[in-house]
């Protein structure tokens, strides 16, 4: 279970498993373990899980299982932009546009991309904003059940105060 966000608007430090089902539920979407601002959105965080699933599931269908997300959706932010993440996979697949073009053909949109110029941000949100660092990151690993299961497994993990440390996050999630 995801708990409530400390009074300096971010998550404790620690380990939290949820599926996507208990991820919309949780206090990151809804806002409920607190009093909620008036401008919290609900039906916008919703959307970004929606969105975060899809992509999820395109990069788990190509072999690629370790999956984070974090950002300011792990904070107590009204209305996040994005849900930022990163995922693990061989260079030589992103150095020679293998990854980019098999994710696009399971995209019926064709959104994958790293192309820097690409990026827009939200309508009526400033491209360029002033940051606090979450302690947490969201770990996503593929299904523990079955391959029938509809469900990832989360986990929150401390940030570091320098670089992530994936190697440090693989032992860990062994």
């Amino acid at each position: 279970m995801i708990p409530a966000f400390q009074a300096n608007g971010l998550l404790p430090p620690g380990d939290y498993n949820a599926s996507f089902a208990e991820l919309r539920q949780s206090v990151l979407v809804t806002g409920l373990s607190q009093p909620v601002s008036p401008n919290w959105d609900m039906a916008w965080r919703g959307h970004l899980v929606d969105n975060l699933e899809i992509m999820v599931k395109q990069l788990w269908s190509i072999g690629i299982t370790e999956i984070f997300a974090d950002g300011s959706f792990a904070e107590d932010k009204d209305h996040p932009n994005d849900i930022d993440g990163y995922f693990v996979c061989d260079f030589d697949q992103i150095k020679s546009g293998d990854l980019t073009r098999q994710l696009n053909l399971l995209d019926p949109h064709k959104i994958w991309t790293w192309d820097p110029l690409s990026r827009m941000p939200h309508p009526g949100y400033p491209r360029l904003a002033t940051f606090r660092r979450s302690p947490a990151t969201i770990v996503i690993q593929l299904p523990v059940a079955t391959e029938q299961s509809q469900d990832a497994v989360w986990t929150v993990f401390p940030a570091r105060s320098s670089s992530r440390n994936i190697a440090d996050r693989r032992e860990r999630l062994r």
